[in-house]
């Protein structure tokens, strides 16, 4: 096996760690090559060698893979937050009463935090930020979906552009951006895992 010269060093190196890691059409412009490049340094044995053992040494000494990432990215990508907050109905008595003579109440609803034992690991690992004001409140603030799911696209090797397969095989080309909404985003990542699509 041929060693590397240095601009393959340069894109293997590109392609493990910054803003365009993972990313083979970046990590080749970043090293000098045209974005065209990319598919035949991927195919290159001493470049696919060279990847593989890098992320196999910084796997053995984090104890962080590939799928570890992954199935992170997918819980918070796949967050739900009724996962995490609950609806409470409060019965509240005003102090009046009715022409019968009853005490007059009326029904309000809130939202609070479940205890912290009901959460699951999923649940839990989506939550970014917990904050009690003044009052008395809880705000909850959960980790970006929608970035998570463009992130673990990326991981998984597929594009944010996907073309849906349908029935015959051919399908509308949607993207995957940050401008959805996380519901959008979602929807189509579910889509695309549950009925099979084909990368663009």
């Amino acid at each position: 096996m041929n060693p590397l010269n240095p601009r393959q060093h340069a894109f293997v190196r590109a392609f493990l760690v910054g803003e365009t890691a993972g990313i083979a059409s970046a990590s080749a412009v970043a090293a000098g090559y045209s974005a065209d490049s990319a598919p035949d340094l991927m195919k290159n044995p001493s470049v696919v060698k060279a990847i593989a053992d890098a992320q196999a040494e910084a796997a053995a000494a984090t104890g962080i893979t590939m799928a570890r990432v992954a199935a992170e990215l997918a819980r918070i990508g796949f967050s739900d937050l009724r996962e995490v907050l609950q609806w409470r109905t409060l019965i509240i008595e005003t102090g009046d009463e009715n022409d019968d003579g009853e005490p007059i109440t009326k029904v309000s609803t809130e939202l609070v935090l479940k205890d912290w034992a009901e959460l699951s690991p999923s649940a839990a690992a989506c939550i970014s930020e917990i904050k009690r004001s003044r009052d008395g409140s809880i705000t909850v603030k959960l980790h970006p979906k929608v970035a998570a799911l463009v992130e673990l696209g990326r991981h998984l090797g597929l594009p944010t552009k996907v073309a849906l397969s349908g029935s015959s095989g051919e399908g509308p080309v949607e993207l995957i951006t940050r401008e959805m909404t996380a519901e959008e985003a979602a929807d189509l990542y579910r889509r695309t895992l549950d009925e099979g699509t084909t990368p663009q």
